[in-house]
């Protein structure tokens, strides 16, 4: 019974970012996640995209995100510059 317990603790514990079970686990999820998301009709993704905006701009009126004009010069800096990762990341697929 306790050893049970114990093995349900350890599943839920962390896998390393750069393991490849975690990578296989993500890439799992994503296949996951894009095939609900083509099944979806026009509908449907028109009412997640509201549901997205109204979340959006829910946190903005909060301050919890905030505009590239609104950010401090090291703000700016961190988000230009994982900018840059992204884009670059993205031109390389």
């Amino acid at each position: 019974m306790e050893s049970h317990k114990a093995e349900k603790n350890r599943s839920k514990k962390q896998i390393k970012k750069n393991s490849t079970a975690y990578l296989c686990q993500r890439e799992k999820a994503n296949g996951k996640k894009r095939k609900f998301l083509d099944n979806m009709t026009e509908e449907e993704k028109h009412i997640k995209r509201a549901k997205g905006r109204k979340y959006y701009h829910k946190k903005k009126q909060e301050k919890k995100v905030k505009n590239i004009a609104e950010m401090t010069e090291r703000e700016k800096r961190k988000q230009i510059k994982i900018w840059k990762e992204v884009t670059k990341k993205y031109r390389e697929k």
